[in-house]
């Protein structure tokens, strides 16, 4: 089951990542890249498909959406304070 976790344009690099529940993510390549452990990853292995063996789909959701609003600048403290909930 794929997902779209970040509405990526045409003319961006995408990277697949694979939750714990099997299922696959697309993100953004700029969104990935706060994640330290995916961008470890990239650099060691060069895969289609990035397993994220320890990580829900719900999570990397979560994930995902902040680091987009991060590097868009939008984080609200309200968001914030949401998400650490």
């Amino acid at each position: 089951m794929a997902k779209d976790a970040s509405s990526p344009s045409k003319s961006s690099k995408t990277i697949s990542l694979k939750t714990a529940d099997g299922d696959v993510f697309e993100i953004e390549a700029a969104i990935a890249k706060p994640m330290k452990t995916v961008q470890a990853f990239i650099e060691e292995v060069n895969t289609a498909i990035i397993p994220l063996p320890n990580v829900a789909s719900k999570d990397l959701a979560m994930i995902a959406e902040y680091c987009k609003k991060d590097i868009s600048r939008e984080i609200a403290k309200d968001f914030e304070a949401g998400f650490v909930k």
